[in-house]
C-alpha cells in the first residue's frame, strides 16, 4: 500500500483516472438508491458545507480532477505527518518511523 501511495507522486495515467471517475461516480449513484444512504450523505453535507449539494454538483466536481490535482493531492499527503492506526496482531508492523521514511522516500 505505501507503494502505491508513493507512486501518485510519479504520476498518473489518464486512464487510471477515467477508471477512477467512473468508480466513485458509480459508487456515489448507487448510494443513492439507498435511502439509509442518502440520510447520511445529507447529513454529512449539512454538517460540512451546511447545505444539501445537488448530485450533478458533486458529479461535476469528480470530472474536473484531473491528474494536476491528483499530485497535488499526493503532495499535500506525503508533507503532513502520517496517521497510522492498526487492528490485530501489531508484531508485522513495520516502526512509525520505517513507514514515514518510505512515503519521504
Amino acid at each position: 500500500m505505501l507503494d502505491e501511495l508513493r507512486r501518485l507522486s510519479d504520476g498518473i495515467s489518464a486512464e487510471e483516472i477515467a477508471r477512477a471517475r467512473a468508480q466513485v461516480k458509480s459508487s456515489l449513484l448507487m448510494s443513492l438508491e439507498s435511502t439509509g444512504s442518502r440520510c447520511e450523505q445529507i447529513a454529512r453535507q449539512l454538517q460540512l458545507f451546511g447545505r444539501v449539494i445537488d448530485t450533478s454538483e458533486t458529479v461535476a466536481k469528480i470530472d474536473a480532477v484531473d491528474e494536476a490535482a491528483m499530485i497535488r493531492a499526493a503532495e499535500t499527503l506525503f508533507r503532513a505527518r502520517p496517521t497510522l492506526a492498526t487492528i490485530g496482531p501489531v508484531g508485522a508492523i513495520p516502526s512509525f518511523d520505517a513507514i514515514s521514511q518510505r512515503l519521504v522516500a
